[in-house]
């Protein structure tokens, strides 16, 4: 089942079989599926993985953890200019459609 991730106009398809996708910024996206509520996500950018996620649905908070490399961490945090919490207890999985939210603490 091919899935559709959007975040602000940063858009791609991907499916839980490990499979690399294209991403909008020239690198690839993989995602597979670790058990019935946790899925792992690796991007990669030239061969070099850039960034791992691993969220986790539980009822209906999501939570994800991220690990990320440089250059990545440092745009990010360029980005983010803050401690941001990835978990988020308004999360919503209905209708098969995840809704991620970062909140500044």
């Amino acid at each position: 089942m091919l899935l559709h991730f959007d975040s602000q106009g940063y858009v791609y398809n991907f499916d839980l079989s490990g499979k690399e996708f294209p991403r909008p910024d020239g690198g690839t996206t993989s995602w597979r599926e670790m058990n019935q509520i946790t899925w792992e996500a690796t991007n990669n950018v030239n061969g070099t993985v850039t960034a791992s996620y691993r969220p986790t649905l539980k009822g209906d908070s999501l939570t994800s953890v991220m690990k990320a490399t440089a250059p990545m961490a440092e745009t990010l945090s360029r980005r983010l200019s803050g401690a941001v919490s990835q978990e988020d207890p308004d999360s919503s999985a209905r209708g098969g459609q995840l809704k991620w939210k970062a909140r500044r603490r």
